[in-house]
């Protein structure tokens, strides 16, 4: 479950249940959603809850944190995703493959907290 913090007019912060933060800022005519989360929630469908306007997602960098959701933002929802071109490789190899296995991993591991 994603909870949702509007920290100023049109800008917000999305954490997922892994405790991974994405910014959402909603403009004239788009919104961006700055990095995506770990992928242990559905954040498009957090950010479509707030607004209906065309997305963009940018990521800051590679680390799965930021990262994981990307794969769903792109494939699932054909939501235009970018992130600096050293960082580009680490973006399009968050699969839904990698995904899952983290997705795997920490399920399991909270089950047993």
């Amino acid at each position: 479950m994603i909870t949702v913090t509007k920290v100023l007019e049109d800008v917000y912060v999305l954490k997922d249940r892994a405790d991974c933060c994405a910014n959402l800022v909603i403009g004239e005519n788009k919104a961006l959603l700055f990095d995506t989360g770990s992928g242990a929630d559905d954040m498009n469908e957090a950010v479509r809850k707030i607004t209906d306007l065309p997305l963009m997602v940018i990521n800051s960098h590679g680390h799965f944190d930021h990262i994981m959701a990307a794969a769903d933002c792109r494939e699932k929802y054909q939501i235009p995703v970018y992130a600096h071109q050293l960082e580009q490789e680490v973006l399009e190899q968050s699969e839904y493959n990698l995904s899952s296995r983290w997705l795997n991993a920490y399920s399991m591991k909270a089950d047993h907290l």
